[in-house]
């Protein structure tokens, strides 16, 4: 429980001190503003962040032209993580941005690449984080099909405020509209 405290991301606190030591020596600190851009669509992942506040969507570009946010994640995650099962140099499918302000911890893949190969605590870990982003997803899309735009909303809210620290939620219609969410029948 210690190493969750001081951390601050669950994925990396989860690892057992021999292991996490694999990865402390490349782990750098980053902090990110609203709106800022970890990934894009199509570049090649060069990094693995493991956020330790804030709140990461993931937006999907569709065919044509309209950015939707698919998901959320925070201190339970890490973003790119995916490009470790990946033999050679990995494409970002979705442009990761900052929905709100945070930091984070990065390292390169190629390092995250080795230290999954030597350590099975490592590979459980990111395995099981891989196995809850797809529930997640499927969930989302569960949602968004059968869902009223108020109850869609609700989980979006919930989903943020979730992955923050603070019981104020600092966000704007615009930036709910930027992300594709679309809540227009919704009185604001």
């Amino acid at each position: 429980m210690a190493l969750q405290t001081r951390l601050g991301n669950r994925l990396l606190a989860a690892l057992p001190a021999a292991d996490f030591n694999l990865l402390a020596p490349h782990l750098q600190k980053t902090s990110f503003g609203f709106d800022a851009v970890l990934v894009r669509t199509g570049d090649e992942f060069k990094q693995v962040y493991f956020p330790l506040s804030g709140a990461i969507s993931f937006l999907v570009e569709m065919s044509g032209g309209q950015i939707v946010a698919s998901t959320l994640m925070g201190s339970e995650g890490a973003v790119g993580a995916l490009s470790v099962l990946s033999p050679s140099r990995s494409r970002s499918p979705v442009t990761a941005t900052a929905y709100v302000a945070g930091s984070a911890l990065h390292v390169p893949v190629s390092q995250l690449q080795h230290v999954f190969e030597q350590s099975a605590a490592i590979r459980r870990v990111l395995r099981f984080h891989f196995r809850t982003q797809l529930l997640q997803l499927q969930n989302v899309a569960a949602c968004n099909a059968v869902h009223s735009v108020e109850c869609r909303m609700a989980r979006w809210l919930l989903d943020i405020h979730d992955r923050v620290a603070d019981s104020r939620i600092q966000l704007t219609q615009e930036a709910l509209k930027r992300d594709g969410i679309k809540f227009d029948s919704l009185n604001f």
